[in-house]
């Protein structure tokens, strides 16, 4: 959250319509923020997790962080939203974490239960909360729950209230399948998609590329992008085509007329870029959205470490309207009936929004080993010649006998007796004489 700062936020018009219910008069201002390849660790596990009214009972206790963080996707976030009736409002907090596990291939086995999925079973209940309950989606025919949940809802949503089951000493739920993993049968996927990349040679300008692909019914989108201030945009090259999937219409298709637009252009330093267009993308279609831009030069401070690696930039986020008509004030209805937050995800319906990936882009960076490099060289030559250069430029030479001219005397006869000394060491060593033998022929 440090990381959220002006110059990543902005305030889009047309995409991510707010939630719960205000009244009609009241004026909201939305904020957007995007920060990318923003990677979740336990420093942002634990006070997320205090927000919870219990830490250690019910449902709490799945949430491994060694599981949650080795799952193939996993993300944490909160949702801060008003509702409003009768001209009384209060807020509801919502606490999300979702995370994607593998298929283990090697055994084909697509049996699961909690305990291999987190590691962890569920132990008591959240005496504070009014309602703790486990949903699991039944959408294969051939899925079997153990033990039996204690509501099914359409024959779709498999319920477990945990204040009806025994949670004590442990609960954990089995799902056994009737058939193994088949690879070689693949359903088609009729879904949309969106990804981006970059274009480009030079460190001086590139060209940002999305595509859109609809595989099934034509629906109405909102392209969103932010884009941060560093990458200056080109707005009059920015351009919008489609084309059909299939071979027999393998033509383009005339620019798709735009509902809705919004431009915000960005300012150095102080707010990114915003991007926004609605219009219909038509079924078994691509459309290819691309602008040119041109890379700003960051001051020295403004550099990440490891500044070569390059920066990040948030992906394209694509909002499907499709036939939403679900109001907030319908959400207060399945509130009335008894049903909570999660339930009522089940049973109406809700905009779906797409995150495209994370764009890498290479800005111009300074040679920082140069400095290194100077200061290696500077110091070994300083080194080398400050001390000869200070010795010869403070040290005054003056002749010794001059310096010295009442002990030069001394000098001479202390020389005198020393080479006496030497030439009866080496007389005594010759002829292999003690001290005391030399004394007594003297």
């Amino acid at each position: 959250m440090t990381r959220v700062v002006p110059e990543q936020t902005s305030s889009p018009k047309l995409a991510f319509r707010r939630s719960g219910s205000t009244p009609a008069e009241s004026m909201l201002h939305l904020r957007y923020s995007a920060v990318g390849k923003e990677a979740i660790c336990t420093e942002n596990m634990t006070p997320w997790k205090k927000l919870l009214p219990c830490k250690q009972h019910g449902l709490v206790t799945l949430l491994n962080p060694v599981k949650l963080f080795e799952s193939v996707y996993h993300s944490v976030g909160f949702q801060l939203k008003p509702i409003c009736e009768n001209l009384k409002c209060h807020w509801l907090l919502e606490l999300v974490v979702n995370t994607v596990f593998d298929i283990p291939l090697k055994t084909r086995k697509l049996d699961w239960n909690l305990f291999e999925l987190f590691n962890r079973e569920i132990t008591g209940v959240c005496n504070v909360a009014t309602s703790s309950k486990v949903m699991v989606k039944l959408n294969e025919k051939n899925l079997h729950l153990t033990p039996k949940p204690s509501e099914i809802i359409d024959e779709s949503l498999a319920i477990y209230d945990l204040r009806k089951v025994p949670t004590v000493p442990a609960f954990s739920i089995h799902g056994l399948y009737d058939n193994m993993f088949d690879g070689s049968s693949r359903q088609e996927d009729r879904s949309i998609s969106v990804s981006s990349f970059i274009s480009g040679t030079d460190q001086q300008s590139s060209v940002l590329i999305s595509i859109l692909r609809n595989e099934g019914a034509s629906q109405d989108i909102i392209y969103t992008h932010q884009l941060p201030w560093f990458l200056m945009i080109y707005y009059h090259t920015l351009s919008l085509t489609c084309r059909y999937l299939t071979d027999q219409k393998d033509q383009m298709i005339e620019s798709p007329t735009l509902y809705k637009r919004y431009f915000v252009p960005s300012i150095s330093r102080r707010r990114p870029a915003l991007i926004e267009l609605q219009f219909e993308l038509l079924g078994d279609s691509e459309c290819r959205l691309q602008l040119e831009f041109e890379k700003a030069f960051l001051r020295l401070r403004e550099y990440p470490p490891d500044a070569n690696h390059g920066m990040y930039v948030p992906g394209a986020v694509v909002t499907l309207l499709g036939s939403n008509n679900t109001s907030p004030r319908e959400n207060l209805d399945h509130s009335a009936r008894g049903m909570s937050t999660c339930e009522s995800r089940f049973s109406c319906d809700h905009h779906i929004v797409l995150h495209g990936n994370v764009l890498l882009v290479t800005l111009p960076v300074p040679d920082f080993s140069m400095p290194f490099n100077v200061i290696c060289f500077v110091m070994t030559t300083v080194s080398l010649c400050f001390g000869p250069i200070h010795g010869f430029s403070t040290k005054m030479l003056i002749p010794v006998n001059s310096a010295l001219p009442r002990s030069s005397f001394m000098k001479k006869v202390f020389r005198l007796f020393l080479a006496v000394l030497l030439v009866l060491a080496a007389y005594a060593q010759y002829r292999e004489m003690s001290l005391h033998e030399i004394r007594k022929k003297n």
